[in-house]
């Protein structure tokens, strides 16, 4: 199972992203390798609201939401006190936003790496971008 926070579901949603290609590439090849798929259970919402935000248009949103909550190989970890007390646990340890928190304790509690295009969490919070893991796994 591999973490995989909002910046690669948005940049594989939107064409014009800098990181559609890669990040397309990272989900196709990852899950023709049988792999799975978690996030904390904002995500949906977080990637709606981006690309809504991006396209000026609000009906992308419940698209969105529907296409991620429908997609076979995603888990979303819930809210549960378990998970807001290692957010709450890493995030300023680390020097994280919330919502990064998040992710990196989905991350530690699953036990998965952490998947990311966001620099403060490849910085802070050991995570990897699609490409350093492909690279690392020799896919």
């Amino acid at each position: 199972m591999l973490t995989v926070d909002a910046s690669i579901w948005v940049a594989a949603f939107e064409p014009l992203d800098h990181f559609h290609a890669p990040s397309v590439r990272f989900l196709a090849t990852a899950t023709g390798q049988g792999w799975r798929f978690c996030a904390p259970a904002l995500m949906p919402l977080e990637v709606a609201c981006a690309i809504a935000r991006r396209a000026g248009k609000d009906g992308l949103g419940p698209a969105i939401l529907d296409r991620l909550r429908g997609y076979p190989r995603l888990m979303l970890h819930p809210m549960d006190d378990q998970l807001l007390a290692e957010a709450a646990r890493l995030g300023p340890a680390n020097g994280l936003r919330a919502a990064d928190a998040l992710y990196a304790a989905t991350a530690a509690i699953r036990k998965t790496p952490l998947i990311t295009w966001d620099r403060e969490l490849l910085e802070c919070a050991g995570a990897l971008t699609p490409t350093g893991w492909l690279e690392a796994a020799g896919r």
